[in-house]
């Protein structure tokens, strides 16, 4: 059997230097012009696209985000962890523009890049927006998540020549292109309403909803000129169609809360988890970054002291930190009056007992500092936030982040944001 695949390969291989060797003026009829329409084409062309946040995501972006909410503060214990105060400046909300927990700016800037190629590449300004749905989706993800931690940032709507200087745009136009973008894709019926292994990853009709929801919910935090004179009192004109839009998805009947919380977090969870919205799946071969976990995880949960394995009954990374400590303030949330068993609400709630709430059912879900924010509560304190850095408590400015030093660097027409 092996010879003869060997000789009918060998025949092959003669075969086809033979006609390329006799025949040198074939009519090519192969070669693309433009990208390929196929199904398989498209799917390749986008699939970096839904997962380009990948890197930032499974590190960095977690540090920025959890660290400077009230839900972890990092801890050293002791160990080698402080890495020139990464960890602990966005505890402290101390964040300067070379710390490495906001130094992923160009991750996300590069996959908008692709975004917009990938637009050229399925027709471009031709292109109907039934078509280039999925990307404007994605393209729009990718500006919210800089939008939100940085304020002004550039509208990448289309691919820069090599030498185009590009200037950053006001936070309210930015977040006006973002709803701009979201809207068009979900109204062409270009996106998915399936929830299967189909779409697990990727964006449907669904997940452009639940971001618009996110960017309502924060929409005159986003569009007050300056984000340091944000208060909770403003009105915000886009509470309806955050409702709207809410209702929408849940009437879809794909998603609900009845999967239990461990069962979200297991190595075999999936598209089946009715929790999951937008996911960004992992494993630890072929969808690796996952990194974050490291700093959750105290390295001696690997064992349950008869050389048994740990927590949740699997091995963990020795690389496992466990610097990042749940506050007591986040703890005493899930404190309530009677445990797995809340208390039932007899009246109306309060804003404060709706923030409450949220951070519950959002812990860990890179949403907290956003609702803070929101409420007028980001300045408050929690830790030894205000022990270390009494300034903390008026430093409205620091709502969002400095621009990393290395970004300012390559763009040397920007103004770092205020205060940093």
């Amino acid at each position: 059997m092996k010879s003869y695949i060997k000789n009918t390969l060998l025949a092959g291989l003669l075969l086809a230097s033979a006609t390329a060797c006799t025949d040198l003026n074939v009519d090519i009829k192969s070669t693309y012009t433009s990208y390929p329409t196929s199904e398989i084409a498209t799917e390749a062309k986008l699939a970096d696209l839904y997962y380009g946040f990948r890197g930032a995501l499974g590190r960095r972006y977690t540090e920025a985000a959890w660290l400077s909410s009230d839900e972890f503060a990092a801890v050293t214990y002791g160990g080698n962890w402080y890495d020139a105060g990464n960890y602990v400046h966005s505890t402290l909300h101390m964040t300067n523009p070379d710390d490495a927990h906001i130094d992923w700016y160009g991750d996300i800037t590069g996959v908008i890049t692709k975004c917009n190629q990938a637009i050229v590449d399925l027709g471009g300004d031709e292109a109907a927006d039934e078509a280039i749905a999925e990307v404007l989706a994605m393209r729009a993800f990718y500006h919210f998540i800089l939008m939100d931690m940085f304020g002004n940032t550039p509208v990448l709507d289309h691919v820069l020549d090599s030498d185009e200087a590009i200037d950053r745009s006001p936070r309210a136009d930015v977040a006006a292109f973002i709803e701009d973008d979201l809207l068009r894709a979900i109204n062409s019926g270009g996106l998915s309403e399936t929830v299967d292994a189909s779409t697990y990853g990727k964006p449907t009709k669904w997940m452009a909803e639940a971001l618009l929801v996110k960017l309502y919910l924060n929409w005159v935090v986003y569009t007050t000129s300056d984000v340091a004179d944000y208060e909770p009192t403003l009105t915000n004109s886009k509470l309806d169609d955050a409702v709207s839009y809410c209702d929408d998805i849940i009437n879809s009947g794909n998603f609900d809360l009845s999967d239990s919380y461990r069962d979200k977090f297991m190595p075999d969870n999936g598209y089946q988890i009715k929790d999951f919205i937008y996911a960004m799946p992992y494993d630890n071969s072929t969808a690796t970054g996952m990194t974050y976990a490291r700093f959750q995880y105290w390295p001696k949960f690997n064992n349950d002291g008869a050389d048994g394995t740990g927590l949740l009954g699997v091995t963990i990374s020795k690389n496992a930190g466990g610097i990042f400590t749940v506050t007591p303030e986040a703890a005493d949330r899930f404190s309530l009056d009677s445990y797995v068993n809340a208390p039932t609400i007899t009246t109306s709630p309060t804003l404060q007992d709706i923030l409450d709430e949220r951070g519950r059912e959002f812990f860990s879900e890179m949403w907290r500092r956003n609702d803070l924010i929101r409420f007028g509560q980001f300045e408050n304190d929690w830790g030894l936030k205000h022990v270390v850095n009494p300034n903390a408590a008026t430093e409205t400015w620091r709502r969002i982040f400095p621009i990393p030093t290395s970004v300012m660097n390559s763009n040397t027409n920007w103004t770092q944001n205020t205060g940093y």
